[in-house]
């Protein structure tokens, strides 16, 4: 008899609330606070309106701010300007 995934996984002592999924990775979101990174080739993507050079092209970012985007967002989401800007980056909010 065949059964489903469901049913294995529950004969298994599984539960809905045991297996996590990590949140699907959003390229206008800053990764490091959350709010939006204002990146001009998302914006050019999603709205097909060409923009002007990005405001990342103009700052440095701190080893310690790479430092805190998550390895899965590595790539894939900018950091905003709030966060590349501050001085001391455990203070962005």
């Amino acid at each position: 008899m065949k059964h489903s995934v469901c049913e294995l996984r529950a004969a298994d002592g599984y539960t809905a609330n045991t297996m996590t999924t990590p949140p699907a990775i959003n390229p206008q979101v800053c990764p490091v606070c959350g709010k939006a990174n204002q990146c001009a080739m998302e914006l050019a993507k999603a709205t097909g309106q060409a923009q002007g050079p990005c405001w990342c092209t103009q700052v440095s970012f701190s080893a310690a701010l790479l430092g805190r985007i998550p390895e899965q967002a590595k790539g894939l989401a900018c950091v905003c300007a709030h966060c590349a800007t501050q001085v001391d980056v455990g203070q962005s909010d």
